[in-house]
């Protein structure tokens, strides 16, 4: 998810729609959960563990919400295709919940890791010799996307 979608689909998760249903919210859910995971990465990258637990956690609940409505046939196709992120949809199989979360948040965590070490800043792949190796300038990089990706309004 590059910068500009990733800034779309924060902005639509704290837009409440009126009138949305339960399922459409539950189709929300995984939105939230990757945009909770991939934020959880920055904020991680950036040193702030204790926001790197809280987006972690949102994310985990919100997966199980999904997960459990996904389970229970009350996504419909239409919500699923217009809502949930494609790379979720990917991810949906395994023996159990537990193990599509991690899935899910491996993917998450590997994007937004990728993005900052192994991407430049147009979103282009680096060359191996070119990846961010120091820590500091990572933390500035993961910080940066942090903010402009709006994860703190994830709530």
């Amino acid at each position: 998810m590059h910068l500009k979608s990733m800034v779309a689909a924060v902005t639509a998760l704290v837009i409440s729609l009126s009138g949305a249903n339960a399922a459409e919210e539950d189709a929300r859910a995984a939105k939230v959960m990757w945009t909770a995971w991939l934020c959880s990465t920055y904020a991680e990258l950036s040193g702030d563990a204790e926001e790197q637990r809280r987006l972690f956690t949102l994310g985990y609940s919100s997966g199980q919400r999904f997960v459990a409505a996904a389970a229970a046939g009350t996504i419909t196709a239409e919500e699923a295709n217009s809502i949930v992120p494609m790379v979720v949809g990917f991810l949906m199989a395994g023996p159990s919940e537990e193990f599509i979360l991690g899935r899910v948040f491996e993917s998450a965590a590997n994007q937004g890791y990728d993005e900052v070490v192994k991407h430049d800043a147009s979103g282009m792949y680096l060359e191996l010799k070119d990846w961010v190796s120091d820590d500091e300038l990572k933390a500035s990089i993961a910080s940066n996307k942090y903010m402009r990706g709006n994860c703190e309004l994830l709530r």
